[in-house]
C-alpha cells in the first residue's frame, strides 16, 4: 500500500484552479515562530478547516526521544498541523513519522530547503537537494515502517550556483515517483539559497525570487500538487497565484500579522464575520488556563515558561502599540512569582488595562502635502492608537483616562500660545489630537482642534453614556 494520497479539493475556493489540496493556503514553518502554542493561536483567530499549519522543524531524533509525549513537545494533534521533520537517515525519519502517526498527526513534511549552517552539517535540510536519491530513500523507508499518513517536501529552487531549471527538474523528477508511491504535494521555496557566504536570514531576502521557475516546474509535473512559497505579502497577490499552482505558502506576513488570516477569511473564502481581538485573546487565555492547570497537576507534565506563551500574543500587536504592550507585559512577567493560570491571566490583561497603553504614539503629525498653507489648513488628525478593550466599565481605569485627556488638552494649549510652536508648520506640532476610550457602543471622545496659528478651540464630547 502506497504511503501516499492526495487530499481533496477545498469547495471554497470558487476562483481557484481545480486544486488537488484540501487547505490550498498554508502557513510556513519557521523556527521559534510556528511554535505549538502559536498554531494554537492561528487556530483559534481563524478555524482549523481552511489552513494548513507547518509546525516548525523537529529533528528525526529529538521526535523519536519524545515519542511517549509527543503532545508537550510538538502540540495536539490536528488535522490540519504538518509536523515538519529534519534528517537525512532513513530509517531514524521513518521510524520519527511512523512515532507521529501513532500518536495521532496526520502528515509530516521533510526539509529540504533549510540552509541553516547547523543544518549543513547534519546533512540535511537544503543540502538534500544535492543528494536527491537520499530523499527518495527516506520516502522509501518510510513506506517499509508502514507510514500511512502524507508525506511531503518542502524545498528551494536551487542551492549555490546549481540553479538551473534542469537542476530543479533532476531533483522533482527523482523524488515525485518512488518505489513504493506518488508525492502527494510539493513546496517550493521561489528562491535558491546560497549554503556558504548567507545567513538564514540573507536567503530569505537576497537570492531574487523566481516565480517562473515554479510555475515551469507546475507544467512539466501536471499530476503533481505543488505550493510556492517566497514572498507573499497581500490577498490579491495570493488570489493570483492560486490561479497558476495548487497552493500558497506564506511565511513571514504571518509571524508580522497572524490578522491577515481573517483578510484571507474575508476576501479568498468570503467569510462575513471573524472574532473580535477580544475574543481571541480571552480563547487563548483559556488554552493557556488548560496548559498551566494540566502542568500543575501533573508533576512530570513539565511547565510551558511564560515567555513562551506569551510570544504568540505579542505578535499580535505591532508598531508603537506592540512595542508598549511588550514592555508592560515584561515588566508584569518580572514582578510575578509564581507560574499559576491566574498569574497569566494577570499579566496579559493587566497589561491591556494599563493607562499607559493607550497613550503610546508620540505627538508628532505631519501636514498632509495637499495643504495650500498655514492660514487655511483645517485638518483633523488623529494622533492617539487605542485598542479595543473593556476598559471603561471600570471607573477607576475610566477617571484616570480622563485625568490624562485633560491634562493633554491643557499642553496642547499652551505648546500653541507658545510662539515656536505657534507655526502650524513646526513639525513639532501641527494640527490636533483626538483621544478615545471606546468598547463595544461607550464612546468618550476629547478633541482639539487647530483651525489656525494661536487659534485653538477645544471640543469636550459625551457621545454615550457610560455603562457601569
Amino acid at each position: 500500500m502506497s504511503i501516499f494520497r492526495i487530499r481533496l479539493t477545498h469547495a471554497s475556493c470558487r476562483y481557484m484552479h481545480t486544486s488537488r489540496l484540501a487547505r490550498p493556503i498554508s502557513v510556513a514553518p519557521m523556527v521559534d515562530v510556528t511554535t505549538p502554542h502559536f498554531l494554537e493561536l492561528l487556530n483559534i483567530i481563524s478555524g482549523t478547516d481552511r489552513y494548513d499549519y507547518y509546525s516548525e522543524m523537529y529533528h528525526c531524533h529529538a521526535i523519536v526521544n519524545h515519542r511517549d509525549h509527543l503532545d508537550r513537545f510538538v502540540g495536539k494533534p490536528r488535522s490540519n498541523v504538518v509536523v515538519q521533520l529534519g534528517g537525512s537517515d532513513p530509517d531514524a525519519m521513518a521510524t520519527a513519522a511512523k512515532s507521529l502517526q501513532d500518536y495521532g498527526y496526520s502528515e509530516v513534511n521533510i526539509n529540504a530547503g533549510c540552509p541553516s549552517p547547523n543544518v549543513q552539517s547534519g546533512q540535511f535540510g537544503a543540502v538534500l537537494m544535492k543528494t536527491p536519491h537520499i530523499v527518495a530513500d527516506i520516502l522509501s523507508a518510510m513506506d517499509k515502517h508502514h507510514v500511512r499518513i502524507p508525506v511531503t517536501v518542502k524545498c528551494r529552487i536551487g542551492v549555490d550556483h546549481q540553479e538551473s531549471f534542469e537542476f530543479l527538474y533532476d531533483f522533482v523528477k527523482a523524488i515525485a515517483h518512488t518505489q513504493k508511491g506518488t508525492l502527494p504535494h510539493l513546496i517550493l521555496h521561489a528562491r535558491k539559497c546560497i549554503l556558504k557566504g548567507l545567513s538564514p536570514k540573507q536567503n530569505r531576502s537576497i537570492p531574487p525570487l523566481n516565480y517562473k521557475r515554479v510555475f515551469e516546474i507546475a507544467k512539466s509535473f501536471p499530476d503533481l500538487p505543488i505550493s510556492i512559497n517566497g514572498g507573499f505579502n497581500d490577498v490579491s497577490q495570493i488570489k493570483e497565484v492560486l490561479t497558476k499552482v495548487d497552493g500558497c505558502m506564506i511565511g513571514r506576513k504571518i509571524m508580522d500579522k497572524p490578522l491577515f488570516l481573517q483578510q484571507l477569511d474575508q476576501h479568498v473564502y468570503n467569510q462575513s464575520e471573524v472574532k473580535s481581538l477580544e475574543k481571541i485573546i480571552n480563547e487563548y487565555l483559556d488554552y493557556t488556563d488548560s496548559l498551566l492547570s494540566l502542568s500543575l497537576d501533573k508533576a512530570d507534565y513539565g511547565l510551558p515558561p511564560f515567555t513562551l506563551l506569551l510570544k504568540p500574543l505579542m505578535m499580535l500587536f505591532d508598531g508603537k502599540m506592540g512595542k508598549n504592550y511588550r514592555r508592560l507585559v515584561d515588566e508584569r512577567r518580572r514582578q510575578t512569582k509564581s507560574t499559576s493560570p491566574e498569574d497569566f491571566r494577570s499579566i496579559v490583561l493587566g497589561a491591556l488595562n494599563d493607562p499607559r497603553l493607550i497613550f503610546t504614539t508620540i505627538f508628532e503629525v505631519k501636514q498632509p502635502k495637499n495643504a495650500k498653507s498655514p492660514n487655511t489648513s483645517k485638518e483633523i488628525f488623529d494622533i492617539a492608537v487605542l485598542i479595543n478593550h473593556v476598559v471603561a466599565r471600570d471607573i477607576t481605569l475610566l477617571l484616570e483616562f480622563l485625568v490624562l485627556q485633560l491634562k493633554i488638552i491643557l499642553l496642547l494649549i499652551i505648546a500653541a500660545m507658545w510662539r515656536p510652536y505657534s507655526d502650524i508648520n513646526n513639525p513639532q506640532f501641527r494640527g490636533i489630537a483626538f483621544i478615545m476610550i471606546h468598547e463595544t457602543d461607550t464612546l468618550t471622545g476629547v478633541t482639539l482642534i487647530a483651525r489656525q496659528p494661536k487659534e485653538i478651540t477645544a471640543k469636550t464630547s459625551k457621545l454615550n453614556a457610560i455603562d457601569n
